[in-house]
């Protein structure tokens, strides 16, 4: 914050003082005078170094220039000599440079933009304000006044209205990357503007003094956990904007091929405009230092088979930004003839044939060739595996039967299921055989579920199979597990400890604040079709374990092959219809970009 003081003396002393100088070399003379006057009255105060009075002669060479003009003759003399410039950009560097010795590492890249792409959600214009410094990189002073974001693709926009320009001949704009979809940063930026008018004519010294602080403490509550601390003395949401926006961006966009300096240059807006009849844009790579104190962990890095930028390229359509397409079709070396591969035999059932082709037909987009279509299920398979597949050697408790599996909900989705829920059920194994015999279980469950799809589309409401009734019991208030009728009307009491009793009900209970967060995830105005979740078994086991537990609220079949009506069946169902979210298939949308867990959290966990 600024000094009274210097307030004062800038008013009552500085600009009356140069009013009565002349522009002539009697002037000129003074006015040097009037600068050593000016840095001895700072220096009497205590502000002795030049880092010290480096903030006030900022300060008073930007009132002078909103009061007696930007081009004012005294200009030249108000200020640092060269060398004392030279000596404040050495110390300066000297102490980015510490900074990029001590660089600090970034492990859920994807949960800190899950945070921000939920903060463009909320009402609260210091939450949009936070959401869109961190999915697009920009100062508060231009989120809240000069930005405009043009759509440029669906997942970059052209920026105009950058700031700390100086001055030049033409207003700049280039093409940023995204972190979150294009339309939805525009719709952010527009619920903002509405939000808060009152910011978008103030001068962007008086915008950062206003609105920074409370932008900054969301930040700082929000990914506190997330982001690792810099040294220095800028706050959490400084980062976040500049150095922690960069570094993803680049691990996501930035071409293989493309120096990362250069793509930081770009995105950042680290340009030279030459003059107005050239306004070609010209990188300048001396700023990126700053931007460098973060980088993608090893840990991250090893999930993309050791690549460090581009990782989502391809992926969806997403492309580079305009400046490096072409950098990108030139590093796309033509194929070399593929060495003709083998084929070898493989004896299977003759009643499996059938359940096999069921399985190859979901890779049909690998090619029309068979042996084609068991690669890329071979390579889905392997990338499923968290660790090295290694021989079972006893039975574990709690892994699912295949009988267990939902009619109404068979999603395999990877980036919520865990190795229990696409394992069988386990068996002994010798060393040589409990590969091949994952493998085959692994079809055999992934069948299983196609079995059950196809048998729920062929039983028609008039002639619905026969299931037991179920019949519920409380406990606290809380549903539990029900247990069943018998086909007589009496009913078979199942005897429990209170202490079971009580961890049963607040299991349930954690699934229904499962169901009720997802709910409300999906309900949030302008909330994009892709962005939900639909709820089954292998959604809610994010949260909890036992899928009986689960079955009984959602409803399903359970371990002994019976069909269950769950609790809050009709509701879960009548959500998917209202949002029209197959509860088979919609999930795979979120395969390997976002965890359910990084967009619900449950008190507790």
């Amino acid at each position: 914050m600024t000094r009274k003081w210097l307030q004062h003396a800038i008013a009552t002393d500085y600009i009356p003082a140069i009013e009565k100088l002349e522009n002539t070399a009697k002037g000129h003379k003074q006015a040097e005078a009037l600068n050593q006057r000016i840095r001895q009255q700072w220096h009497d105060r205590g502000s002795k170094s030049l880092n010290q009075q480096q903030g006030l002669m900022d300060h008073t060479r930007r009132v002078i220039k909103d009061s007696l003009g930007a081009d004012h003759w005294i200009l030249d003399y108000i200020k640092f000599t060269t060398a004392e410039y030279t000596e404040l950009n050495n110390l300066k560097q000297k102490r980015v440079a510490q900074r990029n010795e001590a660089t600090q590492q970034i492990d859920n890249p994807s949960a800190i933009v899950a945070e921000a792409a939920r903060l463009l959600d909320s009402p609260a214009w210091e939450n949009l304000a936070a959401g869109l410094a961190v999915t697009t990189g920009r100062r508060i002073a231009e989120i809240l006044s000069t930005a405009k974001f043009e759509k440029k693709t669906q997942w970059s926009v052209i920026f105009t209205g950058a700031l700390k320009r100086r001055g030049e001949p033409v207003e700049m704009s280039f093409e940023i990357p995204t972190l979150a979809s294009a339309d939805r940063v525009i719709h952010a930026l527009e619920r903002l503007r509405a939000e808060l008018p009152e910011a978008i004519d103030l001068d962007p010294r008086e915008i950062n003094q206003k609105y920074e602080p409370a932008v900054a403490r969301v930040c700082d509550r929000v990914f506190a956990k997330l982001v690792p601390p810099r040294d220095g003395k800028d706050n959490l949401y400084t980062h976040l904007f500049r150095a922690v926006y960069a570094t993803i961006a680049t691990f996501w966009y930035c071409p293989p091929s493309v120096n990362e300096t250069e793509f930081k240059a770009a995105i950042q807006g680290h340009y030279a405009i030459r003059d107005e009849k050239n306004p070609e844009l010209q990188r300048s790579l001396a700023a990126s230092r700053h931007y460098s104190d973060y980088e993608i962990s090893d840990q991250e890095v090893s999930h993309y088979s050791g690549k460090r930028k581009g990782t989502k390229l391809g992926v969806s359509g997403i492309e580079p930004i305009e400046q490096f397409k072409q950098a990108m079709e030139n590093s796309i070396e033509p194929k070399a003839p593929q060495e003709r591969k083998k084929r070898s035999s493989y004896r299977i059932w003759q009643d499996d044939k059938g359940r096999l082709d069921q399985i190859l037909e979901q890779f049909r987009d690998a090619g029309t060739q068979q042996q084609e279509r068991f690669h890329a299920f071979l390579n889905w398979f392997e990338s499923q595996q968290s660790t090295p597949i290694e021989p079972q050697t006893a039975v574990e408790e709690d892994v699912p039967m295949q009988s267990e599996i939902t009619e109404t909900q068979p999603e395999l989705d990877a980036t919520e299921s865990d190795a229990s829920e696409i394992t069988p059920a386990p068996a002994i194994a010798s060393p040589q055989d409990s590969k091949i015999d994952q493998l085959i279980n692994a079809i055999a469950q992934l069948v299983e579920v196609q079995t059950a799809v196809l048998q729920a589309q062929v039983n028609s409401p008039a002639t619905p199979a026969r299931v037991t009734k179920p019949k519920t019991t409380q406990v606290d208030s809380q549903v539990t597990a029900p247990t069943q009728a018998t086909e007589t009307g009496t009913d078979e009491e199942e005897t429990s400890s209170p202490r079971q009793r009580a961890r049963t009900a607040e299991t349930t209970e954690r699934i229904h604040q499962a169901i009720d967060a997802i709910l409300a995830y999906n309900n949030a105005p302008d909330r994009k079709h892709t962005e939900k979740w639909a709820i089954g078994i292998n959604t809610l086991k994010a949260f909890v374990k036992s899928q009986e537990a689960i079955i009984a609220v959602i409803g399903g079949r359970n371990r002994k092959g019976e069909t269950i009506q769950g609790t809050r069946q009709k509701e879960i169902q009548l959500h998917h219809q209202k949002h029209q979210l197959d509860p088979d298939k919609h999930n795979y949308v979120h395969r390997g970009k976002v965890k359910i867990q990084d967009v619900i959290q449950l008190a507790g966990a």
